[in-house]
């Protein structure tokens, strides 16, 4: 993983530690918490964290619901109208398996809906009940 792809609030996976938000950015490495914890987090060199996979759980924690679901792809909104679909049957513009935004744009993971996210709502950070 790159630190270049990270922002301070960002959700990922550190070594085999559950889900874990960045709090600081340095040029190899971050320094990351649980959670709810008091303690001031934790470093980690860039090759230790992991992204977190989207998936519907991952979704619903992050406020979106499911209003469409056919044989060629599901569509999640948040409230304010967000979008995010995925595509069971790939095409010229989609791979089968995988999250799309906006102008098909390709979202692999959790740190990288919640920059897409930041950025095209003009700063607003995605709430995560993780």
């Amino acid at each position: 993983m790159k630190v270049e792809e990270l922002r301070i609030g960002n959700w990922i996976f550190g070594d085999n530690d559950p889900y874990m938000q960045v709090e600081q950015l340095f040029k190899t490495g971050i320094i990351a918490n649980f959670p709810e914890a008091e303690s001031d987090g934790w470093e980690y060199d860039t090759e230790r964290v992991s992204p977190i996979p989207l998936t519907p759980k991952i979704l619903k924690a992050s406020g979106f619901t499911k209003e469409t679901d056919s044989e060629f792809h599901d569509v999640w909104w948040t409230k304010n109208r967000f979008g995010i679909s995925y595509a069971k049957m790939g095409n010229e513009v989609t791979k089968k398996g995988s999250w799309y935004v906006g102008d098909y744009t390709e979202i692999p993971n959790l740190h990288w809906l919640q920059n897409y996210y930041f950025f095209t709502t003009g700063g607003k950070e995605l709430e995560i009940a993780l």
